[in-house]
């Protein structure tokens, strides 16, 4: 279990159990360094797991840090980090710098669309990569009530370290349960005598 990919994929799946982020921003580590309407702070350090043959950034993992910057920066506009969004539009223009390096994002609050039908929140952002402009992009959010019988939970800002230190037979015992699988010795535990 020495392949790093395949543990980030599990401490992923692991940090998903907690509700408050999704997969992708879980396996990703995305941190959020700051959350204010007008100055909201996201980043990510790159790897293996998410660059492509040249070292640059994949397209995947920057819109999501981008959508991720104008969402945060409209909860906290909304001042709740439980209430959720829906992504209206999302306008991104691209520099054509190279995106390598530690990945940046800045999202600031624009404020609201006056005379729609329900609240919606715009946004501005911009991401760095390796301390150059990438990107920068506009983006529209809904604020949703949560489905009936749906409790909303926190966006989670913090990763707890749980996972990381887990360590190889911890990672092992998570991929073996996440597959059904059970360990050898539990396996002889259960099986049974006919005679």
């Amino acid at each position: 279990m020495s392949d790093p990919i395949r543990a980030r994929v599990l401490a992923g799946i692991a940090r998903n159990r907690i509700p408050g982020f999704h997969f992708a921003g879980n396996f990703l580590e995305v941190s959020y360094d700051r959350v204010e309407a007008l100055d909201t702070r996201v980043s990510l350090e790159p790897g293996p797991h998410c660059t492509d043959g040249n070292g640059e950034t994949s397209i995947g993992a920057i819109a999501m840090i981008a959508d991720i910057a104008l969402a945060a920066s409209v909860r906290a506009a909304l001042k709740s980090m439980t209430t959720r969004l829906a992504t209206v539009s999302m306008h991104l223009q691209f520099t054509g710098a190279p995106m390598k390096g530690r990945v940046e994002g800045e999202g600031a609050f624009q404020g609201f669309i006056e005379g729609a039908a329900a609240r919606q929140g715009l946004a501005r952002m911009s991401i760095h990569c390796g301390g150059t402009l990438a990107c920068f992009g506009t983006g529209a959010f809904m604020a949703l009530a949560p489905l009936p019988g749906v409790t909303m939970h926190p966006v989670v800002t913090e990763r707890a370290g749980e996972v990381e230190g887990m360590g190889e037979i911890g990672l092992g015992i998570l991929h073996r349960r996440l597959l059904g699988l059970r360990a050898p010795q539990d396996r002889r535990r259960r099986r049974v005598r006919h005679e």
